[in-house]
């Protein structure tokens, strides 16, 4: 999966997460991790921005 980049937000920001899958493996902030989320709009989010461990507890797969 390749993607531009669509948006950003400004941080802190709360997002409501539906579900999450892994995919492409997102280097950044020296971190790397495989787990997107997709978010209430549809959009995806890799984890590696989400304040939480890389599999986020209770967030089914999609």
């Amino acid at each position: 999966m390749r993607a531009a980049v669509m948006d950003t937000f400004a941080g802190p920001t709360q997002v409501s997460v539906q579900c999450q899958q892994h995919a492409e493996s997102v280097s950044a902030e020296g971190y790397t991790n495989d787990v997107w989320s997709r978010l209430a709009d549809g959009s995806w989010l890799t984890n590696i921005y989400i304040k939480g461990p890389a599999w986020l507890p209770g967030v089914p797969a999609c």
